[in-house]
């Protein structure tokens, strides 16, 4: 186990949790070598994915992709890590990495003007007001969204982060026994934030709404002006919406899998199974658009959805969102700004699609 205050010695900012001194690092590795390259690795609940981006010039390729699934059978992430890079030919060894899920806490703020120096040592008397943990038992940073003024006073927007000092170190834990040296650890709210913006510049401005849509979880961000203004997990993906078919139907778990991806929605009986097995997930997206609009930033509304994730390819997905929320629901093509490199392999990118937004975004995560 590395030791607490040697990852706290790490912990610059809330883009760089767990750091190996990343600004210098990167800088020597450039001088050694020329090709700006990096992979972004995403240690998911079902499946382990790294992906290898070349930049130049502002344009990106894929030169690079890996996966491995994790089941019932082979669950030993260590060990599918070691397989991983030992059965890839990666070039670089700049590795970047994330984190997601109940062990991460955002919460946006209101904080008076003052110095940078004065802010963190006021946030960290000031954080167990809006921190549900116990402050011993996690890191905390914050990231300022914007400056804004009232009458004469200014103020900080301010996004604070508190990650559990336990689940940074299980994490990171695994990662050195597979033998990985980290560049830096994120949160996977970034990763994904960041390639949108990189994919769809025109649309940073306005709000929008990213649904990540995972096996077990999914998280819901909200993106105003190029910044994170809300971001929240809630406890439903892919898995949820098989067991809730394989009920509605009284199917096997296999039964139900193979229906949920042969689904037709132009089938009107389809449609009201695979409504009902969104509920949930319908309502707590309503919820946090509602709350963003009455809570957040008063009077501005979500303007368009975008889902990624290895579920939001499911047929009729997209529509089902359009309809019940009023909203235009797009899906994320995560490659839309990205060539492949010729040795890639065409086919595992496809199958993956719907699940790289995380590892490239992190893939072109830079240290400028």
């Amino acid at each position: 186990m590395v030791a607490t205050e040697d990852i706290k010695a790490r912990l610059l900012n809330v883009r760089d949790v767990c750091m190996v001194k990343a600004v210098q690092l990167w800088s020597l590795l450039c001088g050694q070598n020329k090709r700006d390259i990096a992979i972004g690795l995403s240690v998911g609940h079902s499946n382990i994915i790294a992906v290898e981006v070349e930049r130049k010039n502002n344009e990106y390729k894929i030169v690079g992709v890996a996966a491995q699934k994790i089941t019932p059978q082979a669950n030993d992430k260590i060990e599918l890590l070691k397989a991983l890079f030992r059965n890839n030919k990666f070039t670089s060894s700049v590795i970047n990495s994330s984190i997601s899920g109940n062990a991460v806490i955002t919460r946006y703020i209101r904080f008076p003007h003052m110095s940078k120096k004065d802010l963190r040592n006021a946030l960290e008397f000031e954080a167990e007001k809006y921190i549900p943990f116990n402050l011993s038992d996690v890191f905390i940073d914050f990231d300022i969204i914007c400056e804004e003024k009232e009458d004469t006073k200014k103020f900080y927007k301010l996004a604070l982060v508190a990650v559990k000092k336990d689940a940074v170190l299980s994490f990171y834990d695994i990662i050195k026994a597979a033998g990985i040296q980290l560049n830096a650890l994120d949160l996977d709210c970034f990763a994904y934030t960041n390639l949108f913006q990189v994919t769809y510049p025109e649309k940073t401005e306005e709000p929008v709404a990213l649904v990540n849509i995972g096996a077990e979880l999914t998280n819901i961000s909200i993106i105003d002006n190029g910044h994170s203004a809300f971001t929240r997990d809630v406890i439903f993906g892919g898995t949820d919406i098989t067991n809730k078919i394989a009920k509605l139907l009284n199917l096997s778990p296999e039964e139900a899998l193979n229906f949920k991806y042969n689904l037709d929605v132009n089938v009107q009986e389809n449609k009201i199974i695979l409504k009902d097995s969104l509920k949930y997930f319908l309502q707590e997206l309503k919820l946090s658009l509602d709350f963003f609009k009455n809570q957040v930033c008063k009077d501005k509304e979500v303007k368009s959805v975008y889902l990624f994730g290895g579920t939001s390819w499911l047929n009729g997905l997209c529509q089902i969102v359009n309809e019940e929320l009023k909203v235009e629901t797009f899906l994320f093509d995560p490659m839309k700004k990205f060539s492949v490199g010729e040795n890639v392999d065409i086919q595992l990118l496809d199958q993956l699609r719907g699940s790289l937004s995380v590892p490239l975004g992190l893939a072109i995560r830079r240290e400028e």
